[in-house]
């Protein structure tokens, strides 16, 4: 008797499979790559295996902000968000095409979704299913959702939006420095104004103050510690509490900045941090060599830097930095799942939080400082 399973029904484990029809495990697996080829099967990581309806290969678009991958500044975190996608998407029954959205020297006036011509024809005709968004303008977003297509975000809006807790990660850090004894922590925030863009001629208020500092005040006061201003940098902080035009560098070079500024020759000693916050990792990598120039790695000021778990930015500095970590392939799986979600009519959260992990300095062998005699080599 043949069993018909519908749609969506998961089947038994591999081993549980291969047991009951009786093959090997090389007649097993090729069995189920077939299937897979022929959009019967689908495999969730972490999940199983799944029978898929004709209708579950749908043509899903990756469109991202073009920022995000040119220019020498770039973070390979945006790369490896991209790759992980496509890995994800080819694990599932979509069918997944990768987009760039248009530079802004390049839209046109009165063009409200700054995509080039012939993507925007695509999303206007319903070509696509559904959209993952990665950093693109407000505008462009509510575009794509008036033609109808779902759109899940990071870094920008979307009927589902994924993002960093920031709140999670500024209670870390400051947690982290506390504990170590930082009475006078400071706050490093990068800011890249092309990646904010305008809406309607305006500049859009970043999300550095309202998802990096206002979460790091909160944190300090849960923790009995003064917010001090003064040691908060921050590209657009002036005195007063005023802001500054737009800066035009990148975020290595304000790294780079604001240690020279915090801890260079004619800083004022009073002004510096025991301990600091570094909310984005490319701009630590920037700072890290001019840190170590001027001294300041000699553990005199504790640090705790965001970081993205495989990236090699901070790489040669782990045993100086703690990080709190965020993981590019939870993310993918994230906007994966929810984008599942909301093209097959299932309920999908509009927010998803990432979570964090603490990485502490790692100890390296030669911090020990092991003499020619403790280690009973022959001199050199």
């Amino acid at each position: 008797m043949v069993e018909r399973l519908e749609p969506g029904t998961r089947l038994p484990t591999f081993t549980a499979l291969r047991q009951e029809i009786g093959v090997s495990v090389t007649t097993m697996s090729r069995a189920i790559e077939a299937l897979t080829a022929r959009g019967l099967l689908h495999t969730r990581r972490g999940s199983g295996i799944y029978v898929a309806a004709p209708e579950r290969v749908l043509s899903v678009a990756l469109i991202c902000d073009p920022v995000h991958v040119r220019g020498k500044d770039v973070s390979p975190f945006w790369q490896m968000l991209v790759s992980l996608v496509r890995q994800r998407a080819s694990e599932g029954a979509f069918r997944l095409t990768v987009h760039f959205g248009q530079p802004p020297e390049m839209v046109r006036p009165g063009d409200e979704h700054r995509l080039d011509s012939a993507l925007a024809e695509e999303v206007r005709s319903g070509r696509y299913s559904g959209v993952l968004a990665v950093g693109l303008p407000v505008s462009t977003v509510h575009w794509i959702q008036r033609q109808g297509v779902p759109v899940v975000g990071f870094a920008c809006a979307g009927d589902t939006w994924v993002g960093l807790d920031a709140q999670a990660m500024a209670r870390m850090a400051v947690e982290r420095l506390a504990e170590q004894g930082c009475r006078r922590i400071g706050l490093w925030v990068a800011f890249r104004p092309e990646r904010v863009g305008y809406e309607d001629g305006q500049p859009v208020d970043p999300f550095a103050l309202r998802a990096a500092v206002l979460p790091f005040r909160e944190a300090l006061a849960a923790n009995g510690l003064p917010y001090l201003p003064e040691l908060v940098r921050d590209s657009r902080h002036t005195q007063g509490g005023d802001f500054a035009p737009l800066t035009p560098e990148s975020n290595q070079m304000q790294g780079q900045r604001f240690a020279w500024e915090t801890f260079g020759p004619e800083s004022d000693p009073a002004l510096r941090p025991d301990g600091l916050y570094a909310a984005d990792d490319n701009m630590m990598q920037g700072a890290l060599p001019t840190l170590a120039r001027l001294g300041a790695l000699d553990g005199s000021v504790r640090i705790v830097s965001h970081a993205n778990a495989g990236s090699s930015l901070l790489f040669g500095y782990e045993d100086v930095l703690g990080r709190v970590e965020v993981d590019p392939e939870r993310i993918a799986e994230e906007m994966i799942a929810a984008l599942e979600k909301r093209v097959l009519g299932q309920h999908a959260p509009g927010r998803i939080l990432l979570p964090v992990t603490w990485q502490p300095p790692r100890l390296l062998p030669d911090q020990r400082r092991v003499t020619l005699q403790e280690s009973g080599l022959p001199p050199a």
